[in-house]
């Protein structure tokens, strides 16, 4: 059981990535003081998701054995395919961040430690990959709980990659 500081905390970090500060600075200085609004629209956003949204998504995932977006879709439509769909619409949306954040830490890394951009994007992918790699490890009895010797909680049938 993951406690509400630890998922805020992951939260926050995966919010606040070079997408965010360099993103946020430029368009600060591009756009001035009305881009500023930005900020307490977004606490104000996310406090709505956490407090209205996620408890009622939580009791409905719960009541299905669903864990991940996608499976949540597919088991609430009863289709496979909403489901294919819904991870290829999770899958578009991370490639598009993860490539804002590769390119943010690339300009990062050329302009404070002079070490060329296309280096810099080789070094970070291969970080990546490894934290990847060693948060599986960690996230595997989570988020599959049968996986785990000590628990005896069934993984739910139709779930993606799964057999």
């Amino acid at each position: 059981n993951m406690g509400g500081w630890i998922i805020g905390l992951s939260f926050f970090a995966t919010y606040a990535s070079t997408n965010s500060f360099v993103g946020f600075s430029g368009q600060t200085y591009d756009w001035g003081l009305p881009w500023m609004l930005f900020i307490p629209t977004s606490v104000a956003l996310s406090l709505f998701a956490w407090l209205v949204i996620a408890p009622r998504l939580r009791s409905f995932t719960t009541a299905m054995d669903s864990l991940t977006i996608p499976d949540f879709i597919g088991f609430r439509f009863d289709s496979t395919i909403a489901r294919v769909c819904a991870a290829l619409i999770v899958m578009a949306a991370s490639f598009f961040y993860m490539t804002a954040v590769f390119k943010g830490i690339g300009n990062l890394l050329e302009v404070f430690l002079e070490i060329p951009y296309k280096v810099s994007i080789v070094i970070v992918f291969f970080i990546v990959k490894i934290l990847f790699i060693f948060s599986r490890e960690i996230a595997i009895p989570f988020s599959l709980p049968s996986t785990c010797p000590s628990r005896e909680v069934p993984v739910p049938k139709g779930t993606i990659g799964i057999e």
